[in-house]
């Protein structure tokens, strides 16, 4: 059975469930199997191969940190770990409990934190899909300010980098001037909705 962890008090409580048992916060509904089984990226989804975070070299890490960036500046989106790549075939393998028990959201999110400003709030998701485990990082979009990388990391990281999904749904720091006008629009119509909101 998929479990999720509640956003207010961090009980584990099974996917189908809409009412924390432990706080009684409404949670979120939803799709996996439409969502993990997709079988295509795209600006708002990306597959990786089954990791352990506890294992993973930092650079590594900062590759991930680089798409969380992107996503969160493009329009959110998921990582979805547990499906590898070969000749251009997806196979979701699923990972092991070891593996998801290593993504922690508190731990991730003060690793991901350290990079960028403003802060990023992830969720992290342990989904059963068709018999096989998967971990799932949910990418918000910003909500009022582009997240800004902060640290170099040489071939991975641009200190003050700027993040995207590109048209090749890859994770590429901005350097046309389409996208920077792209991602500027974003923050105008975020903005004024965000206004329109508070003078409701």
């Amino acid at each position: 059975m998929a479990m999720n962890n509640c956003d207010r008090c961090g009980m584990q409580v099974s996917s189908e469930t809409t009412i924390c048992p432990n706080c009684s916060s409404v949670l979120p509904l939803i799709d996996w199997p439409r969502l993990i089984l997709r079988g295509c990226e795209s600006k708002e989804l990306d597959y990786k191969e089954a990791m352990d975070w506890n294992e993973m070299d930092t650079r590594h890490k900062y590759d991930i940190i680089k798409d969380v960036l992107a996503f969160a500046n493009t329009k959110g989106g998921w990582i979805i770990i547990g499906v590898s790549q070969r000749n251009n075939l997806f196979s979701w393998d699923g990972v092991t409990e070891e593996q998801a028990a290593s993504f922690d959201d508190t731990r991730f999110n003060v690793f991901l934190n350290k990079c960028v400003e403003p802060p990023i709030a992830c969720h992290i998701y342990k989904p059963e899909v068709r018999g096989n485990l998967y971990v799932v990082i949910e990418v918000p979009q910003f909500s009022e300010s582009i997240h800004i990388c902060q640290i170099e990391v040489e071939g991975v990281l641009r200190q003050a980098g700027i993040y995207c999904r590109d048209a090749n749904n890859q994770s590429t720091p901005i350097l046309h001037p389409d996208d920077m006008r792209s991602i500027m629009n974003r923050c105008v119509r975020l903005a004024v909705n965000k206004n329109l909101r508070d003078e409701q």
